[in-house]
């Protein structure tokens, strides 16, 4: 497993609060069960974490989100 590919997801894990983080985990078990491997549950947080784009992002002439 490439470990850099999920360092973004990793990162905002680490900076989530603990009621958050007890709540995902929950969601994580409810679907999974007690039987799981670390990448199932990083899938998990990439797939949850990957939501639609903040609609504080700026917005460009063209239309476009910009980053």
């Amino acid at each position: 497993m490439e470990t850099r590919k999920f360092d973004p997801v990793l990162n905002v894990w680490n900076i989530t609060n603990e009621s958050e983080k007890r709540r995902v985990v929950q969601q994580f078990l409810q679907k999974h069960g007690e039987y799981y491997t670390k990448r199932d549950f990083i899938r998990f947080l990439r797939k949850k974490y990957r939501g639609p784009i903040s609609s504080s992002t700026p917005v460009s002439k063209n239309g476009r989100q910009g980053h």
